[in-house]
């Protein structure tokens, strides 16, 4: 295992790292023509440099523990998108219980979907237009 201080000589790197190939992309970025165009060799080469030294940073600070959880959870996560999906649940909410509002309630999804209450109320799924 590293020592703290090999970990945060990484961190300094790619900081560095980090800085140099933001510039390359920003400059590249006011040279372009269009915003759709083909990125050139270089901001194509700063944006996998970039990416991979985001990779690593990650690696140095979130802790291993947490990384395999979040690993996990993603198939947990995709499953129930895929199910909200394949039940139709966003069209649902959208016309609601036939009271004219937007929304119903779990026991009313349920119902309609054939999934259990107590797993659709697992997952919140929130339109990013409602307010909080």
């Amino acid at each position: 295992m590293e020592s703290r201080e090999d970990q945060i000589g990484q961190l300094r790197q790619l900081c560095k790292l980090l800085t140099e190939n933001i510039e390359v992309v920003i400059n590249e970025w006011k040279k372009e023509k269009a915003p759709n165009e083909v990125p050139s060799k270089e901001a194509y080469e700063a944006q996998r440099i970039l990416t991979s030294a985001m990779g690593k940073v990650r690696e140095l600070v979130v802790d291993p523990r947490y990384q395999i959880m979040e690993i996990s959870q993603r198939y947990t996560d995709s499953r129930a998108l895929f199910i909200a999906v394949e039940r139709r649940v966003a069209d649902l909410l959208e016309d609601g219980e036939g009271d004219g509002k937007q929304g119903c309630s779990l026991e009313f999804l349920a119902e309609k979907t054939g999934v259990e209450r107590r797993k659709l109320g697992k997952y919140s799924f929130k339109s990013p237009d409602v307010p909080s």
